[in-house]
């Protein structure tokens, strides 16, 4: 693998690689690419031996890398942070995908809803960006009521990729030495990756697989809202009608919040089925596991299908299967359909990659396999122990004596 960094007008200023002799080393690399965001990151550490400060110049956030590779696409990044370690000898970067310098950008609120192809949506949002729509998978004999708040571009294109049900990819292309960028894409795929019949073994081709199953985000209802539209007022679902039978838009009653004696009512994406395996039991009836749904839209419908698509993914238990492959010459990418065999587990799974790391340095690949990805959310383990040490560090004994609220006083 090799890095070519480049200054903010793309012109090459240094390189650093994992095996070519001269120039700088590159260890502990990690690229993940996740099919949820349609972001790639890059993490690596560069060994800037007697040249600091050169190296220095090289890993400036705002900087661009170049990541060129044998067995895998061109990807350009942006870095973002740059940390020396004077004891390693290294400036460890962190680098993102070089189309979230459209996250960067603002793209203004809509005056008026229009309907809209994807096509004409995505070239509404690129213009003026240097992007341009290269490969488009999707017929454009399909329109949808677009009307949008203000956000970034990047936000924009996620946000029209929900509303349409689509997925999109960054990609460049070089010049003949590989040195310049000369055109960079945006492509539309109704969903990306393919299914060539790509069998995974256990022993042969991928080593131990790990399961992973969540409730951690499971919900059966989801109160969405948007952004406030033109009297001030949060767009919700209020109003709406659905009902396919699981899935219905319907009142639902929440706390006091305004103290007089009664529950407020919301409108809320109801799911029967969940509710039905996994509601809370008050007084004899089944009570729903409801969660906040936010979309950054002033259209009602975009907000249902977002809502809708969300549901669909939290109303179960999350299942993910994670595994690296040993069998270099299996050649995979971020939304392939691949079937993984484990005979000696009885498994026998037919799922979508929904992640991958890589690292050129040791020679891995890891793939996250599933529905849908599980969102890591709340505080983590490593954050509970710190605060704990700062508690107990702070007034000893007390911690177990200690209250909420003198717990929150502490941590804020």
């Amino acid at each position: 693998m090799i890095l070519y960094f480049t200054d903010r007008s793309l012109n090459v200023i240094g390189k650093a690689s994992t095996s070519l002799p001269g120039g700088y080393g590159i260890i502990n690399d990690s690229k993940v690419e996740d099919i949820e965001t349609m972001a790639v990151s890059l993490e690596c550490d560069v060994l800037y031996e007697d040249s600091p400060q050169k190296v220095e110049n090289y890993t400036t956030p705002g900087n661009y890398v170049l990541r060129k590779c044998k067995k895998d696409k061109d990807i350009l990044f942006q870095i973002i942070e740059a940390e020396k370690d004077d004891d390693a000898g290294t400036w460890h970067i962190y680098c993102e995908d070089a189309g979230l310098d459209l996250l960067n950008e603002v793209a203004l609120k809509t005056n008026n809803a229009k309907n809209l192809t994807v096509t004409q949506a995505v070239n509404n949002t690129i213009v003026g960006s240097g992007y341009e729509i290269d490969i488009n998978k999707v017929t454009d004999n399909t329109t949808k009521l677009c009307e949008f708040s203000e956000q970034t571009r990047s936000e924009r294109l996620k946000e029209i990729a929900e509303l349409f049900e689509v997925e999109l990819d960054y990609r460049f292309t070089l010049s003949e030495d590989g040195h310049t960028v000369n055109h960079k894409y945006i492509d539309i795929y109704k969903k990306r990756g393919s299914n060539n019949g790509v069998f995974l073994r256990k022993g042969r081709d991928i080593d131990n697989i790990t399961v992973t199953k969540s409730i951690e985000n499971l919900a059966t209802s989801l109160y969405a809202y948007g952004d406030s539209d033109d009297s001030g007022t949060p767009v919700t679902l209020d109003g709406y009608k659905y009902d396919d039978g699981d899935f219905v838009v319907a009142a639902q009653t929440f706390d006091d919040r305004d103290g007089d004696g009664k529950a407020d009512t919301g409108y809320c994406l109801q799911s029967r089925k969940a509710l039905e395996k996994w509601g809370r039991s008050v007084n004899g009836t089944k009570r729903h596991i409801t969660k906040l749904y936010n979309l950054n839209t002033v259209s009602q419908k975009a907000l249902f299908k977002g809502a809708l698509k969300e549901l669909k993914s939290v109303c179960k238990i999350a299942v993910n299967y994670e595994c690296s492959i040993t069998n270099t010459e299996k050649e995979v990418a971020l939304g392939d359909t691949v079937n993984v065999v484990d005979e000696k587990s009885k498994l026998f799974l037919s799922a979508r990659i929904l992640k991958i790391e890589t690292s050129e340095v040791d020679r891995t690949k890891t793939l996250t396999l599933g529905d849908y990805l599980i969102k890591q959310s709340g505080i983590s383990e490593q954050t509970r122990q710190n605060i704990t040490q700062i508690i107990t560090t702070v007034i000893g004994n007390r911690v177990q004596e200690m209250t909420a609220e003198e717990v929150r006083r502490i941590c804020t």
